[in-house]
């Protein structure tokens, strides 16, 4: 028969023998010799506990009768340890009766050996019980692994769990010191959770508001409500983000703005779901906002007053100067032969449709101006004009024209389109104080070749015409609000910052676009785009 080694192939079972009667020991261990395990022999149960205490066997043949300490009770204490509690027992006994084998498992043992002992039935009932122990020995192990493992994943669980408390913490906190309220929402059942923070919001002591989105919305200020409801409705709807200014109305008639941000979930038949967002109080921000408008209402309004009474004043000196010279001729009754006093009003005269056209431009301004648009030719129109622009901007700028033939015509108004083309040239030549070219290009273009989206009832063909200079060129900044009113680079008192906001206001009205390309050092070019006029413009023409 092949050795038994139920606990691994290097090590053999060990089987104690305990018996006071050294006969019974020699047979037992004679029976077991063939099957290789090994074995170990004790005179009473006090020596086997000895032995046990140092090395524990994988099985013990116990004797019941022995004198010091009998079969059951050494079984009862072993059954007792940890440690032994688990060692199969096999007791050996002439007792054969039913009482005797119930005291027996009573006490703890695993099976019996009538006396004499049958050396067939002790090898069988050996390897059954090593058989046993070492499925219970594995499964023992494999439960501490188990039990091990769920140890170390509950530590690792409740370390998460305890990260997870602590982030929620920091956030909450970071949330109230920042104001912002949470909410949560059912859109299906309507059931709304709002966090303590949303609720002072809207004057609610904590745990005040009533859980629904229809006390939600009833919460909002009355005219904002359509607009509150409309967004939430959309956003459930497509299930993206989605953003929402709304007043509260506190307890005292205090009114606070507040910004809401939020998102409904889909659900998998695309219905909406849970919704979850937050809500700040942005009523000092809006404070600063109109503080900061009216700063800049303000400054724009010092702006143009200089600008104004800096070019007005101009005016009033050549006219006071001229009317002086012709008032003291006058009175010296120098006759004026020479035309003198005739070139010295119409010096006046000039002054005078400068001052005009000033306040012109500020009436262009102010509001709308009523067009007297005709089909107009943008080539014929920047032809006539070339020889006062080259007067205009001086010698030592050269300026181009680049002229598109057979360009289609625009309807437009031919005073307002001369300003453009005027207020562009000369915005051109502040640019160049040293000198410099400007460029003057005309062009037909489709509204598909557009570097922009026209509007649909602007759709079509577009006339081009684009003012393009070597001059300093623009930071980004100035670029951003270069058609701001009142907005100018230039020093206190050489401008009203009214020349390209007017521009833009008179192509806007004229449904056009204006759009501008510069870069610091290489220039800047402007460029107009016009809807061509219609065959019933042309027609009645």
């Amino acid at each position: 028969m092949s050795a038994v080694t139920p606990l691994g192939p290097n090590r053999p079972a060990r089987v104690l023998i305990v018996d006071d009667e050294r006969y019974n020991r020699r047979l037992l261990e004679a029976m077991l010799a063939p099957t290789g395990y090994q074995v170990q022999m004790a005179a009473g149960g006090r020596e086997a506990l000895a032995l046990i205490a140092d090395e524990c066997p994988d099985l013990i043949l116990l004797d019941v009768m022995m004198p010091d300490m009998n079969g059951y009770q050494v079984a009862a204490e072993l059954k007792k340890g940890p440690l032994t509690r688990n060692i199969p027992i096999i007791l050996v006994t002439a007792l054969d009766d039913r009482e005797a084998r119930i005291q027996g498992l009573t006490a703890g043992a695993e099976d019996f050996l009538t006396k004499p002992v049958d050396r067939a039935e002790l090898s069988v009932r050996v390897r059954n019980l090593l058989r046993l122990k070492a499925y219970g020995d594995y499964f023992d192990q494999q439960a501490r692994e188990l039990e091990a493992t769920v140890e170390a994943r509950t530590a690792e669980l409740q370390t998460a769990v305890d990260a997870l408390h602590a982030a929620n913490e920091r956030t909450r906190y970071t949330l109230e010191i920042a104001k912002v309220g949470i909410w949560d929402c059912n859109y299906q059942t309507g059931r709304t959770q709002w966090t303590p923070v949303l609720e002072a919001q809207y004057g609610l002591a904590p745990g005040a508001f009533e859980g629904t989105l229809e006390a939600a919305i009833a919460r909002v200020h009355p005219d904002d409500r359509v607009a509150v409801l409309t967004t939430l409705e959309d956003g459930a709807r497509s299930g993206e983000d989605f953003s929402v200014h709304n007043r509260s109305i506190l307890p005292d008639g205090t009114v606070r703005w507040l910004h809401n941000i939020g998102r409904f979930q889909l659900q998998s038949d695309g219905t909406p779901g849970q919704g979850v967002g937050i809500s700040q109080d942005v009523t000092e921000e809006r404070l600063r906002e109109a503080q900061h408008l009216q700063a800049s209402k303000m400054e724009a309004v010092g702006q143009l007053a200089a600008g104004v009474a800096h070019d007005f004043n101009n005016l009033l000196t050549v006219i006071k100067g001229f009317t002086e010279l012709v008032v003291a001729r006058a009175e010296a009754g120098i006759q004026d032969a020479t035309g003198k006093d005739a070139r010295d009003l119409d010096e006046v005269t000039k002054a005078a449709a400068s001052a005009s056209d000033l306040t012109r431009q500020l009436l262009a301004f102010s509001r709308p101006q009523v067009l007297d648009t005709t089909p107009l030719d943008i080539n014929a129109l920047v032809t006539d004009m070339a020889r006062m622009l080259t007067r205009l901007i001086g010698s030592r700028i050269e300026v181009s024209l680049t002229l598109a033939p057979g360009l289609a015509r625009v309807q437009a108004d031919r005073s307002q389109l001369e300003q453009v083309v005027m207020n562009l040239v000369v915005n051109a030549r502040d640019a160049m104080p040293d000198g410099g070219r400007i460029m003057i290009t005309t062009a037909d273009v489709e509204s598909k070749r557009l570097p922009f989206h026209a509007a649909p009832e602007s759709s079509g063909s577009f006339v081009l015409m684009s003012v393009t200079d070597t001059g300093t060129g623009m930071t980004e900044e100035t670029q951003r609000r270069l058609f701001e009113p009142f907005y100018t680079t230039k020093a206190p008192g050489k401008g009203t910052g009214l020349g390209l906001s007017t521009t833009y206001g008179i192509v806007t009205q004229t449904k056009g676009h204006i759009r501008v390309v510069s870069e610091l050092g290489r220039g800047t070019t402007f460029t107009v785009y016009l809807p061509c006029a219609t065959a019933a413009a042309l027609q009645t023409a």
